[in-house]
């Protein structure tokens, strides 16, 4: 889900390759089908690589590792997490002529590739959250993961459900922060109840004293607080010091392990939303069994729909191995796979996720506890 919006704007000038799609082309009966994964595998984002790689391990476990006797064939290139190196592995894997792309997961990396998407006609599959991936994609990326605009609302309705009337926000001030938080202000507006306090902070930040003591004078019976997983722990971490009590909620980035193992006891009893929890179904359940039965360690959003990214390729391969560029991308649009671990998976024709799940979820004793289905398959 990483939202990643360095400039863009170098790597955009840099296309000098425009390789010809091979629609159309029928493979030999033993020739290798390609994927092709331009993912941070180096850099400070290099945990989204691992999962990467580590959901095709699983998948092809589960699902097979061949499409109908072609041998799948996974293509990498390191994109760092910087759109201008990204650009270099992009030409790098479109260059293996990959039947499906596997989208950078840092949304700046897929944006700056997106002119080599589009050129080559590769259908490519995303857990990217900014929405410019799908709306500047001409139809060639299918978004799996949610964004901000689906998972705030109904975080916002659920708050004014409590019967607040004195609601403060704090987001930071990267481009995301602002948008999630405006999103917030927005649906809190809407519902009746604006918040009656404001503060930011930058992300380089280490102490939140400024916007907190802020808050704390503004008489608040909730705060909602927007922030990536490090600097919230460190946040509510210092709310807590601060003698907070009242209710705090948090945005999506707050409900996995990287939060929780950081903020420690004082992240219990943050409340908010989440597109994915290891035990929200049966099917999730078995899921992460599977997971930490091979992989050692637990799933969270991200890798559940990265790893659906994985299935809907092997999914739409099998239905018609031959068929690439356009007659594939209709094939990928199509998709609807039921008993994923977020539900059943479907693309509306924008190339967002049609079955959106969205969970209203809690820390108890550091460990994530669903406490209804907001929307989605209940």
């Amino acid at each position: 889900m990483k939202n990643q919006w360095r400039s863009i704007s170098a790597g955009l000038g840099m296309f000098g390759l425009c390789l010809a799609p091979h629609a159309g082309a029928v493979a030999a009966p033993n020739d290798p089908i390609v994927i092709g994964m331009v993912e941070p595998y180096t850099g400070e984002e290099s945990n989204y690589g691992q999962w990467v790689d580590d959901s095709w391990k699983l998948a092809l476990e589960v699902y097979g590792d061949k499409i109908q006797g072609h041998p799948i064939k996974l293509v990498r290139a390191d994109s760092k997490c910087e759109p201008s190196v990204a650009v270099s592995a992009g030409r790098q894997v479109m260059a293996e002529h990959p039947a499906i792309l596997m989208a950078p997961v840092c949304s700046g990396d897929t944006l700056a590739i997106m002119p080599l998407i589009k050129s080559n006609q590769v259908p490519t599959l995303s857990d990217n959250i900014a929405p410019k991936v799908t709306q500047e994609s001409d139809g060639w990326v299918w978004r799996i993961q949610l964004t901000d605009s689906v998972v705030t609302p109904p975080e916002a309705k659920y708050i004014l459900s409590k019967g607040y009337k004195r609601i403060g926000v704090i987001h930071d001030t990267s481009a995301p922060g602002e948008a999630n938080g405006k999103n917030m202000i927005d649906a809190l507006t809407a519902g009746g109840t604006a918040p009656v306090e404001v503060a930011t902070y930058a992300l380089a930040d280490t102490d939140y004293s400024g916007p907190l003591l802020k808050m704390k004078g503004a008489n608040l019976d909730a705060l909602y607080v927007e922030a990536y997983e490090t600097q919230g722990a460190r946040l509510i971490s210092q709310a807590k010091q601060l003698g907070f009590t009242i209710p705090i909620y948090g945005n999506f980035s707050l409900f996995d392990e990287t939060f929780i193992k950081a903020a420690g006891e004082a992240g219990n009893g943050l409340i908010g939303v989440t597109s994915y929890a290891p035990n929200w179904s049966e099917n999730s359940k078995k899921f992460d069994e599977q997971w930490f039965k091979k992989l050692n360690y637990h799933t969270n959003a991200d890798i559940a729909a990265i790893y659906e990214m994985a299935v809907a390729a092997i999914t739409a391969l099998n239905k018609s191995p031959d068929a690439r560029g356009k007659e594939l991308n209709t094939i990928v649009g199509n998709t609807n796979i039921p008993n994923l671990p977020m539900g059943t998976l479907a693309f509306d024709k924008t190339g967002n996720n049609a079955n959106p799940l969205v969970l209203l979820v809690t820390w108890k004793n550091q460990q994530l506890e669903v406490l209804q289905v907001l929307e989605g398959q209940k």
